[in-house]
């Protein structure tokens, strides 16, 4: 019976690779095609390339890596019919099972073996996770198994010793860039600022019980992004984290928030506190969403400014004209006042007040004059700025 079970063989564990940053491959002591089995359970032909430190997996023909296994963190390699046996075996009875396990592999019959797992170390960048290739000949998976041995097995006793903070580093940095943690955060910034939206809503008086409540609420949430940054800044540190604008600025609204806890007494603490309110802003970081209007805000700044420069331009035109022409009343009195009354009409506001005033002072002119303005920036220029505003919006979502 429990010869019956083992020979129900499972697929090993399948996992999602981690994500790596674009590293070309510029030097290999083996390589070839494989396939390689995705979490789909499905077979995807890959180039396989044996470097001094690390395993890489590139595309058919390509020089890029989209995974890379460190030689020094593989557990071992084994034949991929023997592990799915070995997962197969219960580990009662232990004598019985050894004695199936050699059985068995004695019964396994290599010279048709053509795919071979690849464990790695649980607490190195894959998190243990399983790799499993097929080759196209049974002789292509004995070699690759043998040097595969060999070269993690260099690689464990030239490699140097990973230290603790490297070694959880990156796994730290999986969970926070995870996508339930990232949930998680934004609406636990979400709950935060519908208590700021209550507390100033009912602004209850100082030292009274509904103050105390939302003091320590507010305490709450700051110990819990207090945590959230040390857990940031273990997983970035140094210039990775100081080089992110968003990580800079999720440090100075945290910061601000601590000290407006830690010290009462400290000149202008009460603006401190006001600035909590900020940490709303911290969930555009958080939603994907959020993040690419911003930061495609930010990157139209510069060509925004040049549209509206020239919007500027000619509306600071039209107000000198307007002052020598219609000045000096009330709407075109000087040069200032002119080009705040510019700046009115290209909002269209009070648009039929100041036309009927120009139909009076200037008659055709003063039509001529309002019509030409609205047409130009009201209707032309303005439009350009949001034009510019929305392909680098779209530039950003490509």
């Amino acid at each position: 019976k429990k010869a019956r079970n083992v020979l129900n063989f499972a697929h090993p564990a399948i996992t999602r690779p981690s994500k790596l940053k674009e590293e070309r491959v510029t030097h290999a002591d083996y390589q070839a095609q494989v396939f390689r089995m995705d979490s789909n359970h499905e077979w995807k032909e890959r180039t396989l390339v044996i470097s001094s430190e690390d395993l890489f997996l590139a595309p058919l023909h390509g020089d890029v890596a989209i995974e890379k296994i460190p030689l020094h963190e593989i557990s071992h390699v084994g034949f991929l019919e023997i592990d799915n046996l070995q997962m197969n075996i219960k580990e009662e009875d232990s004598g019985s099972t050894n004695a199936l396990q050699r059985y068995f592999f004695k019964k396994c019959d290599l010279s048709k073996i053509q795919a071979f797992n690849v464990h790695t170390h649980p607490e190195g960048i894959n998190s243990g996770l399983t790799f499993s290739f097929r080759t196209a000949t049974p002789e292509q998976c004995q070699e690759w198994v043998k040097r595969l041995n060999i070269a993690a097995s260099v690689a464990k006793r030239t490699s140097p010793k990973v230290s603790f903070y490297r070694r959880y580093q990156e796994p730290v940095e999986k969970v926070l860039e995870s996508f339930w943690f990232q949930q998680a955060l934004a609406l636990i910034i979400t709950v935060s600022f519908i208590l700021n939206i209550a507390q100033a809503e009912s602004l209850p008086p100082p030292n009274s019980l509904a103050a105390q409540a939302f003091e320590k609420i507010d305490t709450t949430f700051t110990a819990i992004f207090v945590a959230e940054l040390c857990f940031s800044l273990f997983a970035r540190w140094f210039w990775r984290f100081f080089s992110d604008g968003w990580c800079v600025f999720d440090f100075a609204v945290i910061v601000v928030s601590l000290a407006g806890l830690l010290n009462a007494n400290m000149p202008g603490i009460t603006a401190c506190r006001m600035l909590r309110i900020l940490r709303v802003f911290r969930i555009f970081n958080r939603l994907r969403t959020l993040r690419l209007i911003v930061n495609s805000i930010a990157e139209a700044l510069l060509p925004v400014a040049n549209a509206l420069g020239v919007v500027v331009l000619i509306g600071s035109v039209y107000a000198i004209l307007g002052a020598q022409l219609f000045g000096p009343s009330n709407d075109f009195f000087d040069f200032f006042t002119s080009l705040f009354t510019m700046l009115k009409l290209a909002t269209f506001e009070k648009v039929d007040v100041i036309g009927d005033d120009l139909n009076q002072a200037a008659g055709l002119g003063g039509i001529v004059f309002l019509v030409s303005f609205i047409v130009i920036v009201g209707w032309t220029m303005l439009p350009v700025v949001m034009a510019v505003l929305l392909d680098y919006y779209v530039a950003g979502s490509e």
